[in-house]
């Protein structure tokens, strides 16, 4: 039962060493060609870009509410989201947040569109 924990220990820091920083790399140079995008003169007036515009500033909140502090605990252990209970809280309720935010604003489009 020891050796099984400490292979998943081991598999779960190489997990969010290589693949959380692939995705926040990704997902933040994604989300900012976006934004990039979004806020040309033309399609400032159109409504699903603005929606999409949003889903992206809150996709950007995402990543670095939910990923940095996980690459953070990675390297050092005294890490302050798990040890103060209102860092804790405060992360979580943003993390949630924004994660709804994201998946709602990239439905709103489709609705907008519909009607």
């Amino acid at each position: 039962m020891y050796s099984l924990t400490v292979s998943l220990n081991i598999a779960q820091k190489l997990l969010v060493q290589y693949d959380h920083t692939t995705i926040f790399l990704l997902g933040t140079i994604g989300s900012l060609i976006n934004i990039i995008l979004f806020l040309q003169r033309q399609l400032r007036s159109n409504s699903c870009c603005i929606y999409l515009l949003s889903s992206s500033i809150s996709a950007l909140i995402l990543l670095s509410i939910g990923i940095i502090p996980q690459i953070y605990a990675l390297y050092n252990f005294a890490n302050p989201f798990t040890t103060i209970s209102s860092f804790c809280k405060a992360r979580s309720y943003l993390n949630q947040t924004s994660a709804m935010s994201c998946r709602c604003l990239l439905v709103m489009p489709c609705i907008d569109c519909w009607f």
